[in-house]
């Protein structure tokens, strides 16, 4: 028996073995998970004399907060609000906040977006 010969069935297994580690490993490739995509818009602002109000489009239910900074960026105030996908209004009620000019600073799933506003 020449020495090809017996080594012959190993070459098999090993190639079956190797093509079957290349097949596994594309499947692991392909059903990596992808990154999320957590960007929001805030649509619309409007001021009250108590109460400011935030349009915002989420691309999936989660929590959204809200922080309220004076001029000093002191916080003057903190809400959380459960939102659902798509378009949302959330409401911050305050009192006795003095007119002036303020920040506001909505936090969803890791992302901030910011923006000013003058309370009458």
């Amino acid at each position: 028996m020449t020495l090809y010969a017996m080594f012959a069935p190993l070459k098999i297994v090993f190639l079956a073995t190797v093509l079957s580690l290349v097949v596994l490993f594309a499947n692991a490739q392909t059903r990596r998970l992808r990154p999320v995509d957590t960007r929001f818009t805030m649509e619309t602002t409007n001021v009250s004399s108590d109460q400011i109000s935030v349009g915002i489009n989420i691309p999936y239910n989660g929590m959204i907060e809200f922080r309220l900074f004076n001029y000093e960026r002191k916080l003057v105030g903190r809400d959380q609000y459960i939102s659902n996908m798509g378009d949302n209004n959330i409401r911050y009620r305050f009192k006795e906040l003095p007119s002036g000019t303020y920040q506001y600073v909505v936090s969803y799933k890791g992302r901030s977006e910011s923006n000013l506003v003058v309370i009458p």
